[in-house]
């Protein structure tokens, strides 16, 4: 078994006597990286609550109130998650077809909100 030693530089733990690549050296594509992560591990997350979320299947359906509520609550997170993404001006393109992903429902879910809405506000009428 053959033991490297470190030796640390710019905070980064290389191999002693390695290099380190120009990747390794510039802190805006580590900040992209760390970004790129970050915001695919809290998109994965929010996908995953929305879906767990609706397939409870063995609870009585919530009251129409309470579900508008919740889809609100859901696609204002989603807002916060596209305009923050948005601000950090990401250029990952994995992370910019996500960003995609999430407006489109966005988009979807606002509708379905929309149309909840007019839908109960013509049956209470």
């Amino acid at each position: 078994m053959h033991l490297v030693k470190f030796q640390k530089d710019q905070s980064l733990l290389i191999p002693q006597g390695g290099r380190q690549s120009d990747r390794q050296r510039d802190p805006s594509i580590q900040m992209e990286i760390l970004l790129s992560s970050v915001l695919g591990e809290v998109l994965a997350r929010s996908i995953n609550f929305i879906i767990s979320k609706g397939s409870t299947a063995t609870l009585p359906p919530p009251p129409p109130v309470a579900l508008e509520d919740s889809l609100q609550r859901a696609l204002l997170r989603a807002q916060v998650i596209v305009d923050e993404a948005t601000g950090r001006h990401v250029t990952n393109q994995a992370m910019l077809l996500q960003l995609d992903m999430l407006r489109d429902a966005m988009h979807k879910g606002s509708y379905a909100l929309d149309s909840f809405r007019y839908h109960y506000l013509c049956a209470s009428s």
